[in-house]
């Protein structure tokens, strides 16, 4: 081999005359590519297709160690042409590997904030005071952030379509708050709308994609197992994640551990071939969902119970008793079907500006950026939270407050066209009606937790409760003992042995809110004087001394929720 020039390779044959093989259309090798720790080596390559458009792409070495179906996969999909025949293959794949460049840029295997840059999998955002920073695939590319059209075009044809409807204004304010979490220390969350067919659930959708790609493609469904959804979740890491239709969960019965991995950003422990543990994924992101059911129906056909914390991760918007659907009115069309015809065919024709010009307004002073981005955060989050106390209704009220400043920055930033005030205003209308129809309201936790010590009581009094002073007449074997019972004052204690408390009674809760709940509905009694305790000290079997135990009362029986 003496060169690869422009789209040919220069061979000789045997009588010594020079021939020219079509490898590919021209790729440059600008720089070798590697990790903070010296590991994970690639190239960084450049092209322009046949429009002229250029692309920068950065791929793993190890993508060269196989036959190289990947590698040609992941640049034919970006407009490489590449030679079908497999000797111009081989050529192709042994130039990449072998060209030698003195550059060196810097790779990441993971989307989002790289210090004040914002690494997409097909572009950088942003300046790095040391080296040029780049997402490097390690496999086949799925890169979901197109554009087409112009900014000026989504913000007159799309967004300001979105204006006047609080549903629609909402769900488009929800693309722009991924970028904010990290940055301001804040967990990610998601918002499931819920309402039969035809309400327009996928007009919001794909209202919300449009920001940062083509709405037919940049979407995902709830069609995959956990850790399908786990790979999925950490490609979107430090932004925004559409996830449509609910019920179509490949396992239903793991939809609330899901739920909770996707709001908590923390992936599974597993290891690899040569046995040593793999990083764990971890992200920040927020969700936006759609489905005919809720969280709570599709957990309650599984004989499941909804946790609140789930609840509040998964903050449920019906829109079934609205009038116009996901419309507040008929304002740009003759209905309601008619004005999300009209808006998905705007939204086709202009996608994935938004996004880009978003990323171009937080990192061109991200310091000053994420300041007012505080500022607006508590600012909303005290106007969201007036007359409210409880914490997880706080917690979610966060939720929405973030949204509202990521819409209301993004307004500032003349990318929604919208006046002043119209995030605020469509982000607290959603909130209030969430609110309004949210169940778990008080002081709701507590009697969940109450509710679920009852049921171990109801289940085990006779099983796994010893008499302390027990009947002569009629010992009784108790297998697996959590504790102990006696009669005082004419009424039944338990006494319960802290880990036993912990590990049994309170399985699957903080042992310690369980403790104060129970204090606080007066089911359980604890040492004179000392109100601020939940302990008591007791004597009880095989023990010299007294040891501390919770004694919850027997009037937990007929306790209520």
């Amino acid at each position: 081999m003496k060169s690869l020039c422009n789209k040919a390779f220069v061979d000789e044959d045997k009588n010594g005359i020079s021939q020219k093989r079509f490898i590919s259309s021209p790729v440059l090798v600008v720089a070798k590519t590697r990790d903070n720790s010296s590991n994970n080596w690639g190239v960084l390559l450049k092209w322009k297709d046949d429009n002229g458009v250029e692309h920068t792409q950065a791929l793993s070495m190890e993508l060269f160690q196989t036959d190289g179906a990947d590698l040609r996969k992941a640049l034919s999909y970006q407009g490489v042409m590449i030679a079908p025949d497999q000797r111009a293959r081989n050529l192709f794949q042994c130039y990449l590997m072998s060209y030698q460049t003195g550059q060196y840029a810097l790779c990441v295997d993971r989307v989002g904030w790289h210090d004040d840059v914002f690494v997409l999998p097909h572009k950088q955002i942003g300046q790095s005071s040391s080296d040029l920073i780049v997402y490097q695939a390690n496999n086949a590319l799925d890169n979901r952030y197109q554009s087409k059209g112009t900014l000026e075009q989504w913000r007159s044809n799309v967004a300001q379509l979105a204006e006047n409807h609080s549903l629609l204004a909402f769900s488009l304010c929800t693309a722009f708050a991924g970028q904010l979490l990290d940055p301001l220390n804040q967990q990610g969350g998601g918002f499931h709308i819920k309402g039969s067919s035809s309400k327009g659930k996928s007009t919001a959708l794909n209202l919300a994609s449009s920001v940062w790609g083509n709405p037919k493609q940049f979407y995902r469904t709830w069609r995959a197992t956990g850790n399908a959804l786990e790979h999925t979740a950490y490609m979107h890491n430090d932004s925004f994640l559409v996830l449509d239709e609910i019920g179509d969960i490949a396992n239903p019965k793991e939809l609330g551990n899901v739920v909770y991995m996707l709001a908590n950003g923390l992936g599974k422990g597993r290891m690899t071939k040569q046995i040593t543990a793999k990083p764990m994924h971890q992200w920040k992101v927020i969700f936006l969902s759609s489905g005919e059911k809720s969280l709570k129906d599709i957990m309650t056909e599984q004989g499941q119970k909804t946790k609140l914390g789930q609840e509040i991760r998964l903050a449920d918007i019906d829109i079934d008793q609205s009038e116009y659907g996901i419309f507040d009115g008929i304002d740009f069309a003759e209905d309601a079907p008619k004005q999300a015809i009209e808006l998905s065919k705007r939204m086709a024709d202009c996608y994935g500006v938004a996004g880009i010009a978003w990323l171009e307004y937080l990192t061109s002073n991200k310091g000053e950026r994420m300041e007012e981005a505080r500022e607006l955060l508590d600012q909303y989050r005290q106007a969201l939270t007036v007359n409210q106390s409880q914490g997880h209704i706080v917690r979610v009220a966060n939720y929405f407050a973030l949204v509202a400043t990521a819409g209301e920055l993004a307004t500032k930033a003349n990318i929604t066209g919208w006046k002043a005030g119209t995030a605020f205003n469509a982000v607290q209308k959603v909130f209030n009606q969430w609110l309004g129809s949210f169940e778990q309201v008080g002081d709701y936790e507590n009697r969940e937790i109450v509710a679920h010590v009852k049921a171990f009581f109801e289940a085990n009094e006779s099983s796994r409760f010893e008499a302390i002073t027990p009947d002569p007449d009629h010992i009784e074997r108790i297998n697996n003992r959590v504790g102990y019972w006696k009669i005082e004052n004419g009424e039944k204690i338990f006494y319960v042995l802290p880990e036993q408390f912990k590990n049994e009674v309170c399985k699957g809760y903080d042992s310690r809110k369980a403790a104060r709940a129970l204090l606080a509905y007066n089911l359980l009694e604890h040492d004179t004087g000392k109100t601020s305790k939940t302990s008591k000290t007791a004597r009880i079997p095989s023990r010299k001394n007294a040891v501390k135990v919770y004694a919850v009362k027997e009037a937990i029986f007929s306790w209520e929720a």
